[in-house]
């Protein structure tokens, strides 16, 4: 007896030399392996025993396609010219669980056709462990378990974590540990500065990176300020390490905006002169800081408030000293060598006098501010 054996993606019309998923909307836990068989040189027509057995790295017996593990049998094929399919999984087999592919880095399929048993066995590759997708780390949304468990949404979108319930929206604004008990966060580490952090005014964290501003005075009207933009690598929670510095003389930054491998930081030098100026930083280098530009908004004299970017654009809200009025402040960023100022506004009809722009959104073409 002579087999030709192929792993197939679905019961097509040709042959493909691998293992595949059949797909379907809904994933079926089935794999096909398709053969030609020959005997005596002839292909056979008649209906023969054969057993599908798969093995893992251990060369223990994780599934078979007819019986039990511990009573293997066959299943009866029916060869068409030479030509068979069997779908594992499918009618006719046992069931292929998952779980298999989720337990076993190695799987081998191992053929018998009747009492001959065909050597060597086949390593499955890839595409079977496809049936793995709906674990992860080895656990389904389904496992039932205290510490390790997918959570899953109801109707209303509410998840559950442990014995709590979230039904709205949840923020983490600090560093702290939350293994499960969130009645009772634990410090993970922490990093003092008290010449760069003393004072803070902002800060963000974008993944294992934590940008703050800071500044020596207590007041950003107050002379011989110096402000401070720094990095810091939070990858280790326990040991947060200082990657670099930036400072500003003369200077409070009153914002700023992180996008790409761009920081732009907005510095407000209102007991000097009154200007407000852009500073763009190159932050790929997270322990090497360099300054991309700086730009002098001198479209009317301003007190800077906060900085939003959209795209290509930065949006800054202000109040105009002149005027006292709240204001906008549009820069094209497309360029962060070179920002150029498109123009600002401040509307008496929505702005109220001796009032200021002290926040704002973008969202789909809009700007919506708050004063």
């Amino acid at each position: 007896m002579v087999v030709f054996g192929f792993f197939v993606l679905s019961s097509l019309s040709f042959l493909l030399p691998f293992f595949s998923q059949l797909r379907a909307a809904d994933v079926p836990y089935i794999i096909t392996y398709q053969g030609k068989l020959l005997e005596n040189n002839a292909s056979v027509t008649t209906t023969k025993s054969m057993g599908f057995l798969l093995f893992d790295q251990h060369d223990t017996l994780v599934y078979t396609a007819g019986g039990s593990l511990g009573a293997t049998t066959t299943v009866s094929v029916t060869p068409s010219s030479g030509v068979f399919a069997v779908n594992l999984g499918g009618t006719g087999t046992n069931t292929l669980a998952p779980s298999i592919f989720a337990s076993s880095s190695e799987l081998y399929l191992e053929v018998h056709v009747g009492a001959q048993k065909l050597l060597p066995r086949k390593r499955l590759t890839s595409v079977p462990y496809a049936l793995n997708a709906r674990y992860l780390m080895g656990v389904t949304a389904e496992t039932s378990s205290t510490s390790t468990y997918i959570p899953i949404s109801d109707t209303q979108g509410r998840f559950t974590f442990a014995t709590t319930t979230f039904t709205g929206d949840v923020t983490v604004n600090s560093m702290v540990d939350v293994p499960g008990n969130i009645l009772s966060p634990q410090a993970k580490g922490s990093l003092t500065n008290n010449t760069y952090f003393a004072n803070p005014s902002e800060m963000k964290v974008i993944g294992d990176y934590v940008y703050i501003a800071g500044r020596s005075g207590n007041s950003y009207a107050a002379t011989n300020n110096t402000s401070y933009f720094s990095i810091v690598d939070v990858s280790d929670k326990e040991n947060p390490i200082l990657k670099d510095t930036i400072s500003f003389m003369n200077d409070d930054i009153r914002g700023f905006a992180i996008q790409n491998n761009f920081a732009y930081v907005l510095n407000d030098d209102e007991a000097y002169s009154g200007d407000v100026s852009l500073t763009v930083l190159d932050i790929a280098n997270k322990s090497s800081v360099q300054t991309v530009s700086t730009t002098v908004l001198t479209v009317r004299k301003i007190r800077a408030n906060d900085i939003v970017i959209s795209g290509d654009r930065a949006y800054i809200t202000t109040n105009f000293l002149v005027e006292d009025d709240g204001g906008l402040v549009v820069i094209d960023i497309a360029n962060p060598s070179n920002p150029n100022v498109l123009g600002s506004v401040s509307d008496p009809q929505y702005m109220m006098t001796k009032d200021s722009l002290t926040s704002g959104v973008f969202r789909s073409g809009y700007f919506y501010a708050m004063n």
